[in-house]
């Protein structure tokens, strides 16, 4: 997935962030305003370890830190809080006592500091002398138990047996150790008496023997010597007597009573709210991409119809299905607008589609109702006209026609009455327009069964003679994938257009349309994405950019697109604006038509 969808997806959900992250800060400062005020206050020790006096200064850092740190988890134990919630003069829990209290030993110092936080700022002051105070006897009492049970250790019968056998061990180890020494100085003698003596071979090799064993005596003694200080330093380590130093604790400054409530910390709580607000947004910002099964941009519905998207409209006066009735014939009330120039991007698309076969009649249906066809249907057959090529409009939709309210003209005659009263000819059913060159034919009276009727071999003739009447007719019917309406007219028509509406239509829906359109022979020029969001126009968002340019630049050509000197902006012209259509389908118009299709000329609607 490209770094712009991603941008586009939060975009699109940027309200549903926003919203997230003003709940969550909310939330945060009332949380921390709802809390009840807490008092602080500290009690200072300094920390003394035993034989002090005999270390070095990095000895006494090295020893301090280890014991500093056993003290802080030694306060965090269950039964130390069991021992302080004991001695505390009020009731307290002692899991009320391990959440209160904090220890903090100062590095490269003896300091240690225990701070007590609490609602109450007595309870606060009493329970950080307590705790202090807890240390110091339970530190003491640990211990003075440690000395006792080492002196009890050392008059037990068992130590002082073993104390006689390491006494008795020392003494048989002295005895070898000087009977090794009595040899070497005998043998030295002697060594020395040959050498002041005659020199002889003989006394030469004696002095040589008498050499060996000496210092075969004294690599003897050397291992009975290390015994002895081997046992030596067993029975001094076992027997000795306990030092009388012990590692102290002293109160240097006892706890006083806060008086001050400490100070409201809203920085924390709302930084995690809006890290907490920020990813459930973004979480559920995919989470409902990936469930909405909607088509919303060309690109995609290219992907899903494996065919080129004809025409993407963007969405026109905020309106209902209808696209904001005001503005339903945009292409006539606002023909320089950016989404009148899309609709002659769909007109020159449709034109171009006619390479493999004239396009002469074309249907525009949609897989369900309210996604725009008459829209694209009626602005696209004022385009049409506005080329000036002979256009007819019908109304194929007789469940639900829409498009003689569109132009202002009477629903009846129209279609169905052509195909019920064969007397009643085509020409006296054409209502003219406002638009040069369109004629309508509107859907007439709603039939009880609308399939029967377009399903009839009449109605398939009565759509031959309309084709023979003009250069483009273009057919509103009923949704394909809603009644099988439009599926019985395929095989009249020379293309389809489906329409989709952007981020309505399922794709499962629009794929079901499609199938069921290409399955009753349709040949399907494409589909047209209509009502889309202007930031998911993609490649035809250059139609809406230099559309929107050549329409403000004709508008201040005319004078008409700054009003007053205020600045503001003209209202759009909307479909009232028009000229009133002739309502009666007049003979002149078909005798008309009928001249012009003898004399291959086109047709004037007198509009």
């Amino acid at each position: 997935m490209e770094l712009l969808t991603y941008w586009k997806i939060l975009r699109k959900r940027l309200l549903l962030i926003v919203l997230l992250i003003l709940v969550a800060e909310f939330g945060a400062v009332y949380y921390v305003v709802s809390r009840v005020p807490l008092y602080s206050t500290t009690t200072t020790m300094i920390i003394t370890p035993s034989a002090m006096g005999s270390l070095l200064s990095y000895q006494v850092n090295l020893t301090l830190g280890p014991l500093a740190n056993t003290y802080i988890q030694y306060m965090g134990t269950r039964s130390f809080g069991e021992m302080v919630a004991a001695r505390m003069p009020v009731e307290i829990s002692s899991a009320e006592v391990l959440r209160s209290i904090q220890a903090e030993f100062v590095r490269d110092t003896q300091i240690f500091r225990i701070t007590a936080t609490h609602r109450n700022p007595e309870v606060a002051q009493m329970l950080a002398n307590t705790t202090a105070q807890m240390l110091i006897d339970a530190n003491t009492e640990r211990q003075l138990s440690q000395q006792e049970a080492r002196l009890a250790a050392q008059r037990s019968p068992e130590a002082l047996a073993r104390q006689k056998q390491m006494n008795d061990l020392i003494a048989v180890l002295q005895d070898e150790l000087n009977y090794y020494d009595d040899q070497i100085r005998t043998l030295d003698n002697e060594i020395r008496n040959l050498e002041q003596g005659p020199q002889s071979v003989e006394t030469t090799q004696r002095t040589l023997e008498l050499r060996d064993r000496i210092l075969q005596y004294r690599t003897e003694r050397i291992g009975v010597l290390t015994s002895l200080a081997e046992t030596q330093n067993a029975l001094s380590s076992a027997f000795e007597e306990p030092s009388s130093d012990v590692d102290t604790i002293v109160v240097v400054d006892p706890a006083l009573l806060p008086v001050v409530a400490r100070q409201r910390d809203f920085l924390q709580p709302m930084v995690a709210a809006l890290v907490a607000a920020l990813a459930l947004g973004f979480g559920l910002a995919w989470l409902l991409e990936y469930l909405d099964y909607t088509v919303k941009t060309p690109e995609e519905l290219d992907e899903l119809f494996g065919m080129p998207t004809q025409g993407a409209i963007a969405g026109v006066g905020g309106g209902n299905g209808d696209q904001g009735r005001g503005l339903a014939l945009v292409t006539a009330t606002d023909p320089r607008s950016p989404v009148a120039e899309a609709f002659r991007a769909l007109r020159t698309s449709v034109r171009m589609a006619g390479v493999d076969g004239p396009v002469h009649s074309l249907m525009v249906t949609s897989a369900g109702p309210g996604e725009g066809k008459t829209f694209v249907a009626s602005n696209l057959a004022v385009v049409f006209a506005q080329e000036g090529r002979r256009t007819i409009l019908v109304d194929l939709d007789l469940r639900k026609p829409q498009v003689g309210a569109r132009f202002g003209l009477r629903r009846e005659p129209g279609f169905s009455n052509l195909v019920v009263d064969r007397e009643l000819a085509v020409e006296h059913c054409l209502q003219a327009t406002a638009i040069p060159h369109l004629l309508v034919i509107a859907a007439g009276t709603i039939p009880p069964h609308p399939s029967e009727l377009l399903g009839s071999v009449r109605a398939g003739e009565v759509i031959e003679q309309i084709k023979a009447l003009a250069d483009m007719v273009i057919f509103d019917t009923a949704p394909a994938a809603t009644v099988t309406d439009a599926l019985l007219v395929v095989p009249h028509m020379d293309g389809a257009l489906q329409v989709v509406d952007a981020g309505s239509t399922r794709r499962d829906l629009a794929l079901r349309c499609k199938a069921l359109l290409e399955r009753a022979g349709a040949r399907l020029l494409g589909p047209v994405l209509n009502r889309v969001e202007a930031g998911d126009l993609g490649y035809y968002a250059n139609y809406y950019s230099y559309g929107g340019y050549y329409h403000e630049e004709a508008e201040e050509a005319k004078g008409g697109f700054w009003r007053g000197r205020g600045g503001r902006r003209a209202a759009p012209v909307r479909e009232s604006a028009l000229p009133a259509a002739p309502q009666p389908a007049r003979p002149a118009v078909a005798s008309r038509m009928a001249g012009a299709r003898e004399k291959g000329g086109r047709v004037s609607d007198g509009g």
